[in-house]
């Protein structure tokens, strides 16, 4: 996974993942790429995935009228007018942020590259726009 900074679409991953959203007409792969990394078995899912789970948070965040100031473009596209999401997705997004934040491969990625505070608070603003 390419990586240049703390921020969710700061990642090849998300960007990777936005194309897929593009597509999509309704929450769905919302719901899909949530749900994998909850549903999942402790150490089960690699830092790709958690990766996405946190660029699907980010979206339910921004259709909840709270965007992160460097959401891409084709997610700023995406989101406009499309309705609030469900109270459920945006319980599944905060708990797939504090999951990811608590014990995930790509949080154990960021403390390996000795730079996890920058990334954790990076995590915890997305926590914050979450409610």
């Amino acid at each position: 996974m390419g990586v240049w900074g703390a921020g969710s679409f700061e990642n090849d991953d998300a960007l990777d993942w936005i194309w897929e959203l593009e597509t999509s007409a309704d929450f769905a792969l919302l719901d899909t790429s949530l749900d994998a990394v909850l549903n999942a078995s402790p150490g089960e899912m690699g830092a790709s995935d958690w990766a996405v789970a946190l660029a699907a948070a980010e979206i339910v965040a921004a259709l909840g009228g709270r965007p992160e100031g460097g959401l891409p473009e084709e997610a700023e596209s995406w989101v406009a007018g499309k309705s609030t999401p469900p109270a459920s997705l945006t319980v599944k997004a905060r708990a797939a942020v504090a999951a990811a934040s608590a014990d995930s491969e790509l949080r154990d990625l960021w403390e390996e590259a000795r730079d996890l505070e920058t990334w954790r608070a990076s995590v915890a603003e997305l926590e914050g726009r979450l409610g």
